[in-house]
């Protein structure tokens, strides 16, 4: 069964302010999540832009839907990759020498026929590779089946259901940890 909904929660040796800035500033978000047009107002349509798979539109609408300074913040999150927007939710929570940021990121079912459909590529599947096609032009490689010899990779359907929940959580992950980290303790250098 595919989880609802990706839930993190990161320790930051910060002040509720400083990280409240970093996850509402454009200028701060761009440099650790990516370009957007962010305004920390209720009702507001804004886009971020990334470049995160090739061959994928790296925009993503979202709309500020609940806003609690600086407490709580929830937008919609609409990208090529989601059939119906989920919602992004930041929870701010005071604790002993920082703060605690948690994000749920709500609602994530992939579209038929885009991540799941790239998740189910031959080239994810230990039966199939790239080769060169002899009707291409010498420069093109296309995806194309090698059955002989070869055992087929069992598949199964949760393998792509759960696809966009693992790329989704690494990548949260990934910049909660690392780079929102890096942003905020130049922030501290800065003003020390």
């Amino acid at each position: 069964m595919r989880r609802q909904a990706i839930k993190l929660q990161v320790f930051y040796p910060h002040t509720p302010e400083r990280v409240w800035r970093v996850i509402t500033d454009r200028r701060a978000l761009a440099d650790w999540l990516m370009d957007n047009d962010f305004e920390p107002r209720l009702g507001h349509k804004f886009w971020f832009r990334g470049h995160t798979l090739p061959g994928l539109d790296g925009a993503i609408q979202c709309q500020v839907i609940a806003l609690d300074m600086p407490k709580r913040l929830s937008y919609t999150w609409q990208d090529s990759l989601m059939s119906q927007p989920t919602v992004v939710t930041w929870t701010l929570t005071p604790v002993a020498g920082g703060t605690r940021l948690q994000l749920e990121h709500q609602g994530c079912k992939p579209e038929p026929n885009s991540f799941d459909e790239l998740m189910r590529l031959p080239g994810r599947q230990a039966s199939r590779a790239w080769y060169q096609s002899p009707s291409s032009n010498a420069n093109i490689r296309t995806l194309e089946p090698i059955t002989s010899g070869t055992q087929p990779f069992s598949y199964r359907k949760s393998d792509t259901d759960s696809s966009c929940d693992f790329y989704l959580e690494e990548n949260w992950n990934y910049k909660l940890r690392h780079r929102l980290l890096t942003v905020l303790n130049s922030m501290a250098a800065e003003q020390d």
